[in-house]
C-alpha cells in the first residue's frame, strides 16, 4: 500500500537569490553561488538568468541534481534584461559555470515560482485517490506517467502529461479516485503567491 504525503511551504521569490552582480571576463569561471537549493520544501525548481544588459551571446553551463537526485545539466544561453529561466528543475545546483566575458554587464541567478515534486511511483495495477489542502493562490497540475520510470531515468526524460482533466490546476479541498494504468506521478507548481503552501496525499492500496 502506497500512502504519500507531499507538503511544499513555497520560499519568497528571489531574484538574485543563487547569483548576485556576477560581472567582468566569466569564460571558465565557476560563480560564487549564495543558495544551492530552493528552500521551503520545495523537491526541485527552476531557476531564472536576468542581465543588466544584452549578454545574449554568453553560455552558462549548470551542474545540479533532478527532484529525484539525479545529477542533470543544461546550458543557458541568451540571457538579457528579460530573465531567461532553465528548461530542468534542479533541487540542488553543484556549479554555473560563464563561457565569456560579459565586459561591464552584471548577471543574476535565481529560482522562480515553477517548481516540481519527486517522482511517485505507483502501481499501474491500480487506480489511486488524491486529495489537497492550499493556502494562498497556486496553480498546481498532478502529472502523470504511462511508460517505464526506473533503470536510471531523469526525472525530465520521463514522459510526463495531464492524462487526467481534473488534474489541471488542481484546487483546494479536491478529492479524486484515479484509475489504473499509470506508472508515476510528480506535482508541478506553474505559478505562486508569497506565503502560499500545499499538502498532497496519495493514497493507493
Amino acid at each position: 500500500m502506497l500512502a504519500k504525503r507531499i507538503k511544499f511551504d513555497l520560499p519568497a521569490i528571489d531574484t538574485d537569490g543563487i547569483v548576485e552582480d556576477a560581472t567582468g571576463d566569466l569564460d571558465g569561471v565557476e560563480l560564487t553561488l549564495i543558495a544551492t537549493s530552493p528552500g521551503g520544501g520545495v523537491d526541485a525548481a527552476q531557476m531564472a538568468f536576468v542581465a543588466s544588459g544584452d549578454i545574449s551571446s554568453a553560455t552558462f553551463d549548470i551542474v545540479g541534481k533532478d527532484a529525484d537526485g539525479r545529477t542533470q545539466s543544461e546550458t543557458v544561453t541568451g540571457v538579457t534584461t528579460s530573465p531567461v529561466e532553465t528548461t530542468k528543475y534542479y533541487s540542488e545546483i553543484t556549479s554555473i559555470t560563464g563561457n565569456d566575458d560579459i565586459s561591464s554587464e552584471t548577471l543574476d541567478v535565481g529560482f522562480v515560482d515553477e517548481c516540481v515534486s519527486e517522482t511517485i511511483e505507483l502501481d499501474p495495477g491500480k487506480g489511486f485517490a488524491i486529495h489537497q489542502d492550499e493556502s494562498g493562490t497556486l496553480e498546481l497540475d498532478v502529472q502523470l506517467a504511462m511508460g517505464p520510470v526506473r533503470f536510471g531515468k531523469d526525472q525530465e526524460d520521463i514522459d510526463w502529461q495531464l492524462h487526467d482533466a481534473q488534474l489541471d490546476d488542481f484546487l483546494d479541498t479536491e478529492r479524486f479516485v484515479i484509475a489504473s494504468g499509470y506508472t508515476a506521478a510528480r506535482l508541478k507548481v506553474n505559478s505562486y503567491s508569497a506565503g502560499a503552501s500545499f499538502e498532497v496525499i496519495i493514497n493507493q492500496g
